[in-house]
């Protein structure tokens, strides 16, 4: 076995392991990140008096292991089903009872801020377009998981595939969206598994991904991110911070504000990674 290999089987034992416990430990955290991508990626369309949002199928979970992210966007779409919510003028009264909805409530006040969002507000339906979804993983167990959690809500999954990051088993240009969470700096060749990223993408696709800075440098990622992802062509780097805490505590129900200002900044304080988004053809990176 190869060191490479050794790597893997590794990180696949680790994930196995936790497996039962990982949405308990680490939901708010993926959460939050979730939240910070989707603000930069997700397309806002309008069809009559109807506002669109979206991710372009077909999407790839890079790394998804328990399914967090598609019951993230899954419960998303329920929000906006069942909340009157995004017609009042005031968003920041609205009603927050978990950490998912208050969530929803600061995505929906920045995504407000689009020129689409101005005009007849109180009018103005919003749907969520749950896209069709691959996962990945490498460990079998925490996609067991995630099946078993949503086993009645599976009409977007496509497939749940445990395999190695660094070979895909897809062929080339099938995936218009791709997202992946504090998951790629764990392969053990990171060019081979952005090459095979850009292999399965199409053109000028829609990406969002997060990166543990400890593992390598943001820098360097980008240095690797622009050798081996063929399919965009023009990189745009920021460092000014994305998530924006004043709005997100200042989104919530008063009675909120307490607990999530402490919650919410401690795990920010703590964040680790470093985000990369493309819409067309730019690439965006935050450190």
């Amino acid at each position: 076995m190869s060191k490479n290999q050794e790597k893997a089987e590794k990180m696949r034992e680790s994930y196995d392991k936790t497996a039962a416990v990982y949405d308990s430990r680490y939901s708010l955290i993926q959460y939050i990140k979730y939240t910070i991508l989707l603000e930069k990626i997700i397309q806002i369309k309008k069809r009559k008096d109807t506002i669109m949002l979206k991710l372009p199928s077909l999407l790839l979970d890079y790394g998804g292991g328990s399914l967090l992210f598609i019951d993230f966007l899954t419960a998303f779409n329920e929000f906006l089903l069942h909340s009157e919510l995004i017609k009042e003028k005031d968003l920041a009264l609205s009603e927050c009872n978990n950490d998912q909805m208050a969530l929803f409530s600061y995505l929906i006040s920045c995504l407000r801020e689009d020129h689409l969002f101005n005009k007849r507000i109180d009018k103005i339906n919003v749907e969520f377009v749950i896209p069709q979804t691959v996962i990945i993983d490498i460990s079998y167990k925490m996609l067991k998981v995630g099946l078993e959690k949503i086993e009645n809500n599976q009409g977007k999954i496509y497939g749940c595939i445990a395999c190695d990051g660094q070979h895909l088993p897809f062929r080339k240009k099938i995936f218009k969206s791709i997202v992946s969470f504090t998951a790629i700096q764990n392969l053990s060749d990171i060019k081979r598994g952005i090459r095979e990223i850009s292999r399965i993408a199409t053109k000028n696709p829609l990406v969002g991904l997060s990166i543990l800075k400890k593992k390598i440098d943001p820098s360097d990622f980008k240095e690797i991110f622009i050798s081996e992802f063929q399919n965009i062509e023009d990189l745009v780097i920021d460092d000014k911070y994305i998530f924006n805490l004043n709005n997100f505590i200042e989104s919530l129900n008063p009675e909120f504000k307490m607990i999530y200002n402490s919650r919410i900044r401690t795990l920010i304080e703590k964040n680790e990674d470093f985000f990369i988004w493309s819409i067309n053809k730019n690439i965006n990176i935050y450190l």
